[in-house]
């Protein structure tokens, strides 16, 4: 399958000289080859066809979340209980600091809660107290018995009482927040996994006296990847079709995936004038890492006539990629696997579009058996089953 480092079209001079020396060969080993059986082969015609022109662009894989977990509350590291590469589940415990004095300034305000309590308790039942004796002065003030100045002291010592209730509760409720304050802080003091990740690195050991803000571990999630491709100005407009979908293909798997809820980023590199393009892949169990390098196919052109062969006939040397053909050495002879140099173009539906002179439309290419023959190898070719699937494309 064509890469996305090869080069567009070869010289001429290169694709002369694999030939004189796929045929130099071929031409050594041909008495020997002619007194050997057929080799059993499978072969599939070369199609003229009809599609529309891919190129590879390259990317990494990134993890959609990626955190440098950070300390909410100064103190001494006394626990660090993570490692690279350890595994971590939201809210699993990453670090513990030192929270002792913390801890007992909230037993302190505990203390201090139970006194204003108290007080608001013995508060309580003065107002409850003035309450009845005001009561009691108006019960007489009916009946004529009581003075008027009686009635304002009792009015006058029923508010003061209220006043002196509030003001308690008012004070348990600024010691209940500082409680609160205290809980917090201390279980900032314990710090946890904001996502489900694994450690890329540590940032600080046992020990060490962290400030607020200070890292303490680097965590990225590895669950969910997005592919983040580079993509050539120019191809803006074809790769933001609507509905569009990109086959994307990680390198070290040669597995190819289909890239959904394409986001560009509206920004061009004036470097290298590229622009990002960010894809989510449904990659299921696919044990996949972040960083790893990706390809995609992305339609650059408009429908035009291509010759077009199964990836599996694709061979590669350090000079470049051929194929074999079987080719018909006479009437009663057997026909043979004549080399042929390609120029791999781009590669849609299964199928790799080529260009050579030496092919043509109908062209018998040889699928399988294919890695082991020789230029002029006697061959027994067989037709592969139609709308067969490729067995090598994931393995180049």
């Amino acid at each position: 399958m064509s890469t996305p480092s090869e080069p567009r079209r070869r010289s001429l001079a290169t694709t002369s000289w694999v030939l004189v020396s796929l045929g130099l060969l071929g031409a050594f080993a041909r008495p020997t080859l002619a007194q050997q059986p057929p080799t059993s082969v499978v072969v599939e015609p070369v199609r003229r066809e009809e599609i529309r022109e891919r190129r590879w662009i390259t990317g990494e894989l990134r993890p959609v979340r990626r955190a440098e977990v950070a300390a909410v509350e100064p103190g001494r590291v006394i626990e660090l209980l993570v490692t690279e590469g350890q595994s971590l589940k939201r809210n699993d415990l990453i670090a513990r600091l030192e929270s002792q004095r913390l801890e007992l300034d909230l037993k302190q305000v505990h203390a201090e809660e139970a006194v204003a309590q108290a007080t608001v308790e013995v508060e309580r039942a003065g107002e409850q107290q003035a309450r009845n004796d005001l009561d009691s002065i108006r019960s007489l003030e009916q009946r004529s018995a009581s003075r008027p100045k009686e009635l304002s002291d009792a009015e006058s010592a029923l508010a003061i009482a209220t006043a002196r209730r509030l003001a308690a509760e008012a004070q348990l409720g600024v010691l209940a927040a500082q409680a609160a304050i205290l809980d917090d802080r201390i279980e900032d003091a314990e710090i946890r996994a904001p996502f489900d990740g694994t450690v890329l690195s540590k940032l600080t050991e046992v020990g060490q006296w962290l400030a607020e803000g200070d890292r303490v571990v680097e965590i990225l999630s590895d669950q969910d990847l997005e592919a983040w491709l580079a993509v050539p100005q120019q191809y803006v407009a074809a790769v933001m079709v609507e509905g569009i979908t990109l086959p994307i293909r990680v390198e070290a798997t040669r597995q190819t995936y289909t890239a959904s809820e394409l986001r560009l980023i509206p920004w061009v590199d004036s470097s290298v004038r590229n622009f990002a393009l960010v894809a989510k892949l449904s990659v299921g169990d696919t044990p996949l890492l972040a960083g790893m390098s990706i390809a995609a196919a992305v339609p650059t052109g408009t429908e035009a006539t291509h010759l077009t062969v199964n990836p599996d006939a694709i061979l590669r040397s350090e000079i470049g990629p051929y194929l074999f053909v079987a080719r018909s050495a006479g009437p009663s002879g057997p026909a043979q696997a004549m080399p042929a140099t390609v120029e791999v173009l781009f590669t849609q539906g299964g199928r790799v579009a080529v260009r050579s002179a030496a092919l043509r439309e109908g062209d018998a290419v040889i699928i399988e058996g294919n890695e082991q023959l020789f230029p002029g190898m006697p061959v027994a070719p067989s037709e592969v089953p139609v709308n067969a699937a490729p067995k090598k494309a994931d393995e180049r």
